[in-house]
């Protein structure tokens, strides 16, 4: 099952940390709004009720004055229903237009010249320090008639900020909570949900965990999310891939082992009819016959590790890079012509007197041409031709006046271990089929027809144009 609770990254955590990162921030954010609001709203709520207590003080001032009874002084009774709190220390005093206290508590400081005027404009409220305490503080300008003269005076109340502080918190987690409730109520049902959504990927691995290595047919989960599906294919295409390169490898083993069996039977036989000779002479010939042996055995391992080597998609290895077609062909024809005088026939090479420019794998284009050769000088009597030929439209020719390949027989003769009936000529019947491979790999196509008048074969490779031709030119005719 799938384990998400290891050390690399889960799903869950990492869908849990995008959502809950994002939520947790903004929270924070409205946290932090939020109790600026709150303080607002209390600020107003309690300013509202200490400025009722500055005014319920000038009403007694007033009535003081008009009874004569000045200075005043708030008396006990009235101090304590009036400027008593549960919560908070309640400061006030009265001071005259020159700011000198008249009566209340002189640790509070005086009003600031924006507060409130007597004609009402400014703000009657501020903030200060009374006792190395924050306090909130309310003022009352008030004008009296005292001895038939005017006088100005203001009276101010102060409270701590000790119940404004408890009210907006208690506001602040009266938001914060609920949305702090849904944000984890939320991750629950995140995590509980993305569990269930893995479930199908759990019986997918528990599916594919459960097959045997030999089966590579397509994975089969109609359950799997669509987000999955992808996998799913692409897994598919794998096992398409991978049973593509076993069918090769078989076909390989199965071609190898019955394509060896008779030589290495040739073989033992030789070295059997070897050990029973007395004549010197007998054993140099089988010797000679165990030589011959053990060079077709060579070129046919060759060969087989040849057309393992240039199957389509046995070699992702393969780069292909802008050549002269033309001066390739050269070169190879060039070392092959010791081979051809050796067996009598007239190898001759024709330029197409431009560069012709592929886009090619130099090793495997030289190994292709190099078994069109083979083929031709195979199968070419004595005394005959055998030509390679390069056109501007870029194909690559080898033409022969051999035998020729009976019509019936030129739709098989690019077929792997397929052979002319009737033709002694030695060979493993791989060479064509290594040159059709090394083509498809290159885009080219490769067909036969007959030659010249009807007489022998004529093959030709038709590449593609190359994308960047960038090499030198290199031509010559060794006809």
């Amino acid at each position: 099952m799938i384990d998400l609770n290891n050390s690399k990254p889960s799903l869950r955590r990492t869908l849990l940390r995008w959502l809950l990162v994002p939520l947790l921030t903004l929270l924070a954010i409205s946290a932090v709004v939020a109790y600026g609001i709150a303080l607002n709203f209390t600020h107003d709520a309690y300013d509202s009720a200490l400025y009722e207590s500055a005014y319920d003080i000038s009403e007694l001032v007033k009535k003081a004055a008009q009874e004569g009874k000045l200075p005043f002084k708030l008396s006990a009774a009235a101090r304590q229903l009036m400027l008593s709190d549960k919560y908070d220390d309640i400061y006030y005093n009265i001071r005259d237009e020159n700011g000198v206290v008249l009566s209340g508590d002189s640790n509070l400081p005086a009003p600031p010249a924006d507060t409130a005027q007597e004609d009402e404009q400014g703000d009657p409220f501020y903030d200060a320090l009374v006792d190395d305490k924050n306090v909130r503080v309310a003022t009352l300008p008030l004008t009296l008639a005292i001895n038939n003269k005017e006088s100005r005076v203001h009276i101010q109340v102060a409270e701590t900020l000790h119940k404004r502080e408890i009210l907006a918190k208690g506001i602040l987690t009266g938001l914060i909570l609920p949305q702090l409730l849904l944000i984890l109520l939320a991750a629950v049902i995140v995590w509980y949900a993305v569990g269930r959504g893995l479930r199908s990927l759990s019986r997918l691995e528990a599916s594919v965990a459960a097959r045997s290595h030999l089966d590579l047919s397509p994975v089969q989960d109609p359950d799997a999310p669509a987000e999955a599906q992808p996998l799913v294919s692409a897994i598919n295409a794998l096992l398409q891939r991978l049973e593509g390169v076993l069918n090769a490898q078989n076909r390989f083993i199965a071609n190898a082992a019955h394509q060896l069996r008779t030589p290495l039977a040739g073989l033992k036989a030789q070295i059997a009819l070897a050990s029973r000779q007395n004549s010197l002479e007998d054993v140099r010939h089988s010797l000679n016959q165990l030589e011959i042996g053990a060079e077709q055995l060579t070129h046919l391992v060759n060969q087989l590790l040849s057309l393992a080597r240039n199957e389509t998609g046995a070699d992702r290895s393969l780069k292909l890079v802008p050549l002269d077609l033309n001066a390739l062909a050269q070169s190879i024809t060039g070392e092959w012509i010791s081979v051809a005088v050796k067996k009598g026939i007239d190898l001759g090479f024709e330029s197409a007197g431009v560069p012709v420019w592929v886009d090619g794998d130099a090793l495997r284009l030289t190994e292709l041409l190099k078994n069109l050769l083979d083929n031709a000088l195979r199968y070419t009597p004595n005394n005959g031709t055998v030509t390679v030929r390069i056109r501007p439209d870029l194909t690559l020719e080898v033409e022969d006046n051999g035998p020729g390949i009976p019509e019936e027989e030129k739709a098989r003769v690019f077929e792997r271990f397929h052979r002319l009936l009737g033709h002694q000529a030695d060979g493993s019947g791989l060479g064509l089929a290594i040159v059709k491979e090394i083509a498809e790999i290159h885009g080219a196509t490769v067909t036969v027809q007959d030659g010249i008048n009807g007489h022998g074969s004529c093959f030709s490779v038709m590449f593609p144009p190359a994308t960047k031709p960038n090499l030198p030119a290199v031509t010559s005719d060794l006809h």
